[in-house]
C-alpha cells in the first residue's frame, strides 16, 4: 500500500515537470503545475501583458493530453507580473 502510493506520488510529480516543460516550451516565461485527485491547478505567468482565452485553451489542451482531467477540472490562474 505504502510503495503504491509512492509510486503514484512520483507519477504525479513527473507529470508536473512534463506539463511545466510543456507548458514553458510554448513561449511562458513561468508555470507551477499542482495535480491532485480533484483535477490540476495551473500558474502561469503570461507571455503578454494580458491571459487571453487562447492562453487559457492551449494550455487545456496540454493538460489534457498529459492527464485524464476534463476542462471542468483544470483550473488556471494568472501570476501577477
Amino acid at each position: 500500500m505504502a510503495a503504491e502510493q509512492i509510486s503514484e506520488y512520483a507519477d504525479c510529480s513527473v507529470a508536473e515537470a512534463r506539463i511545466e516543460s510543456m507548458i514553458k516550451a510554448k513561449g511562458y516565461p513561468e508555470a507551477v503545475v499542482f495535480l491532485s485527485e480533484e483535477g490540476a491547478n495551473i500558474i502561469v505567468k503570461p507571455k503578454e501583458e494580458t491571459f487571453e482565452s487562447a492562453d487559457a485553451a492551449l494550455i487545456q489542451d496540454i493538460v489534457i493530453s498529459e492527464t485524464k482531467y476534463a476542462v471542468a477540472q483544470i483550473k488556471i490562474v494568472e501570476a501577477a507580473v
